[in-house]
């Protein structure tokens, strides 16, 4: 599949979809959300338009189809993108060409009439999103106001066409996957959520180009994110799952995977927004849950496979997470 923009409007970008692939499209406010069918990939696909040439995008789930988004002669964005999980493949030019795969990041712009195409190879599981900033949002603007950044950067920002392209790639910090988690949960509506997720779009970018900046200077900092983090996190994660029916305290869980407590302790909150107990809670209703619709075991025999030793403390957590007793929802 290939969608060809020429716009900077997210707006834009949807009505396209619609009209290319016949797809749902639901606009709210300054929110506009498209969902692919099944056979295309059951893809969704979300923007946020805040005006003046500001826009968030968040694109999640399965691609069945590749797919290739080209922003023609799209000079005067520059792109902010984090993937979360899976493969972005990003083309600047014949000879700027790169691959983005899970917890890494990018800042791209092209400063001459050229195309930024976006592929999306066939995988499961896509999770990305990223901030459109037009440029032409700071003109006209005193150009000591972009002192502060490092030449390269700056340069992006001149209104004289150069031949010159930009491309920023590393590991994301644990600071921009706790932004991204405060936007998922917010509970806030209406005007309260615009404000809410313009500040935040804000302080990404603001994160980002800190991150930039600082790597030039002094290289990877140690609170970066990187891949061997995100899969110990992610392993410790797997071992509650399968460990949940058995006594688990953090101190147990960080000697069993071989890291320190501490990194464990924020790489839960950061990676998936909760706590140790939190998830090690989940995994044992969850469970409980699967054991009870089973209908093979007593409740006393699934609170004690769950790692529960009373009962009573069962009952009231499974209350409180799915609405019923256990021994009511065995009998629905």
């Amino acid at each position: 599949m290939k969608l060809e923009i020429n716009s900077n409007t997210s707006n834009d970008l949807h009505t396209i979809l619609n009209e290319k692939f016949k797809i749902k499209c639901v606009t709210c406010g300054f929110e506009t959300k498209s969902v692919f069918s099944k056979r295309m990939g059951n893809l969704t696909f979300k923007s946020y338009a805040f005006g003046n040439g500001l826009n968030f995008h968040i694109i999640k789930g399965d691609v069945l189809q590749p797919i290739q988004i080209d922003y023609i002669k799209n000079n005067s964005s520059i792109r902010y993108l984090f993937m979360l999980s899976g493969d972005l493949i990003v083309k600047l030019s014949d000879k700027v060409r790169t691959r983005l795969s899970s917890n890494q990041s990018a800042i791209i712009a092209v400063n001459v009439l050229q195309n930024q195409i976006f592929t999306f190879p066939i995988q499961n599981n896509l999770e990305l999103f990223f901030i459109e900033l037009n440029k032409e949002r700071f003109y006209p603007i005193n150009q000591t106001e972009f002192d502060g950044l490092p030449k390269q950067l700056s340069e992006v920002f001149n209104t004289n066409p150069s031949e010159n392209h930009f491309l920023y790639q590393s590991f994301y910090t644990l600071n921009v996957t706790d932004v991204y988690n405060q936007m998922t949960l917010a509970k806030a509506e209406g005007i309260l959520k615009r404000f809410f997720y313009e500040s935040k779009v804000f302080e990404l970018l603001w994160l980002q180009t800190e991150q930039y900046k600082n790597e030039l200077l002094y290289g990877y900092d140690t609170n970066v994110l990187r891949k061997v983090d995100v899969e110990i996190i992610k392993k410790a994660k797997e071992f509650i799952h399968n460990n949940c029916g058995q006594e688990l305290t953090l101190a147990i869980l960080s000697r069993s995977i071989g890291t320190n407590e501490t990194k464990l302790k924020n790489g839960f909150k950061k990676l998936y927004g909760k706590t140790f107990t939190e998830i090690l809670l989940n995994e044992r209703l969850n469970k409980a849950k699967l054991l009870v619709e089973e209908r093979l075991l007593s409740i006393k025999e699934i609170a004690q496979a769950c790692g529960y030793k009373s009962v009573t403390m069962f009952s009231i957590r499974f209350k409180e997470h799915f609405g019923l007793l256990p021994s009511q929802y065995k009998n629905s």
